[in-house]
This record gives structure tokens, C-alpha cells and sequence, in this order.
């Protein structure tokens, strides 16, 4: 099945030894990415650890720091012990009023800075970009990749190339077949293989809990797009569009379309065909929209209707009142 992957990926960049990635080196460009420490030091802010900590002072009292001042923090980040507060000066900024002027080399600086030292935190960042903030460009994207493939870390390569999905990052050629690759991968596992860990549920005392009154609640929606966060369901659209967007072999298409390639849900006599589960999705979405349709021109003819009828009830009101 991979030798038809293998065709979509530029030589040049590529390793002919699976096992130890699919990207070559020179493919980091990890040479360029360090000559910005001396673009950085012409500027004369100082030392990394002053200039970090400076721009996390400027966050106290309810003040915050300049997208720019951030930027240059985190791609001057560098050593183990900067990644938390690097982090916690993105996350301030993504809550700030500047959050829409996040700065896309200081996505790339982070995520390339956690993927040397901590790439199980990319994992987190993933399953939560709103309050992170945090999203992977292409070539970001294609190293953390790279990296999980040569670890033969499945489920979190699998999860990535969800991400990537929710994003919809399928300009590159080669994003597309790292992530489809990883997905085939992944579906090649065993059951108990797929199943994600799940968190401990901290113990919660009665005492604590608050009890609000709202006057609604808001109805049940599912986008079947960024709503789609179960591994399963998510793998499934992944293999899915990718199969439909790339130009791959018919036969590799068909597998992946047929009842052959299986994702498992939530129970595990619960086996579905991605075809079937991805349209389905896609039909439960329809039907919800024709509902609210519905719902809204209902409003609106009882509206017109009720209008009408107060237009003449006001007229026969002002006629009795000038017979009188």
C-alpha cells in the first residue's frame, strides 16, 4: 500500500530509510533557523533569559506585551528551561486584545523549540489551538510529523494529521502524504493499539459545586468539521479527504474508500467504514440546516401573519373609537 505513497514524495528531500524518518536533515533547514540569533543580537535587547523575562513583566498589572516583543522572546527561546515561560508569554498574548497579531514565526519558533525538547506538549497544544493559540504551517507541520513517524508514534502522528485536517492545510504535496501516510498507519493498529489514554477525573467535592440558572440552553450543534475531535472519527476524515484531494493510485483510493479500511468507535463491536461514517456525518449536518431553515421561515410566516392581524385589529380599534 505505501510504495503508491512513496511516488508523491520529492526525492530530494526524502530518506529512503523509513525507520529513521522520511525527510532528510537539510530538510530542518536547522543552519538558516540558527542564524537568526545573530539577526536577533543586532537589535540590543540583551541576553535571552532578560529579554524573556522583560517582556513577562510587561504582562503584570494588566498590561501586555507587543506581538513584536513577543516574537523576538520566542524565537529567541532556545535551552529547556525557557519552554514554560515562553509558553506562558504566547498564551498571555493569545488572551490579550492583540491576539488576532500573533505573529506566524512565532507559532513556528515555539512549536520548533518544543519539538527539541518537549513534543509531547505539540500533542496538547493540538487538542486545544483556541485557548493556545498555537497553529503549525506546512513545514512546521512536516518536521513534527517526520519526527512521530521515526518514532513509530502512531496515534500522536494520526492526531497531528487531524490537525492538520481541522486546518485545512492541503496546499503541499507533501503535508498531504505524510499526513495519509500516518493515518494508514494508525488504522493499521490493533484495537486496545488505537485507544487513547484517558485522563484521570480529578475528584470533585459536592461542596464545591455551582449551580447557575440559565434562561436556555443552547442547542446541540456538530459542524462535522472542528466538532470532529474523537481520534477515530477525526482518522476517518482525515483518510478521507486526503484520498479525494491527492492524486494517488486508484487502487490505494478504493481501499481506503472500501468497507476494507475500518475505523473502530467508541465500543468495540462499533465498526463502521469511513465512507459510511464521514457521510453520514456530512448528512446529519445537512438535515440539521434544513431544520433550522425550516424553524426560521416558520418564524417568519407566523410573524407576517401576526402582524397582519394586529394591523386590523388596530383599525377596527380606531373605528369604533371615531363611531363613538
Amino acid at each position: 500500500m505505501y510504495r503508491f505513497l512513496t511516488r508523491s514524495l520529492p526525492r530530494k528531500s526524502c530518506s529512503r530509510n523509513w525507520k529513521r524518518g522520511i525527510l532528510t536533515p537539510a530538510f530542518a533547514l536547522n543552519q538558516e533557523w540558527n542564524e537568526r540569533h545573530s539577526d536577533i543580537s543586532r537589535l540590543g535587547l540583551g541576553g535571552e533569559y532578560e529579554w524573556i523575562a522583560t517582556v513577562q513583566k510587561k504582562f503584570i498589572g494588566g498590561g501586555y506585551a507587543t506581538p513584536v516583543d513577543v516574537d523576538v522572546a520566542v524565537c529567541m527561546g532556545e535551552e529547556k528551561d525557557q519552554v514554560e515561560d515562553v509558553l506562558d508569554i504566547v498564551r498571555k498574548l493569545r488572551h490579550s486584545p492583540l491576539a488576532s497579531r500573533v505573529a506566524p514565526s512565532s507559532q513556528y519558533a515555539i512549536l520548533r523549540l518544543l519539538l527539541k525538547h518537549n513534543p509531547k506538549e505539540i500533542i496538547r497544544l493540538a487538542n486545544d489551538t483556541i485557548n493556545n493559540g498555537i497553529f503549525a504551517d506546512e513545514h512546521s507541520a512536516c518536521l513534527i510529523l517526520n519526527n512521530l513517524i521515526e518514532k513509530e508514534e502512531w496515534k500522536d502522528a494520526a492526531r497531528i494529521s487531524g490537525w492538520m485536517t481541522h486546518q485545512e492545510e492541503y496546499e503541499s504535496e507533501l503535508l498531504k502524504t505524510l499526513c495519509l501516510y500516518s493515518s494508514l498507519r494508525w488504522a493499521e493498529l490493533s484495537f486496545e493499539e488505537r485507544m487513547e489514554e484517558k485522563e484521570e477525573e480529578e475528584e470533585i467535592n459536592d461542596d464545591d459545586i455551582v449551580t447557575i440558572k440559565m434562561a436556555f440552553l443552547k442547542k446541540e450543534y456538530n459542524d462535522c468539521h472542528l466538532d470532529v475531535v474523537d481520534l477515530p472519527s477525526l482518522t476517518a476524515k482525515t483518510m478521507l479527504w486526503l484520498s479525494r484531494e491527492m492524486n494517488i493510485d486508484l487502487s490505494l483510493k478504493r481501499c481506503i474508500e472500501s468497507e476494507k479500511v475500518k475505523v473502530v468507535g467508541e465500543k468495540e463491536k462499533d465498526v463502521e467504514s469511513l465512507s459510511s461514517k464521514v457521510l453520514r456525518c456530512e448528512m446529519e449536518k445537512e438535515l440539521s440546516e434544513l431544520e433550522e431553515e425550516e424553524q426560521r421561515l416558520f418564524f417568519f410566516e407566523n410573524r407576517l401573519l401576526l402582524e397582519k392581524s394586529a394591523r386590523e385589529n388596530a383599525e377596527i380599534a380606531n373605528e369604533n373609537y371615531l363611531h363613538k
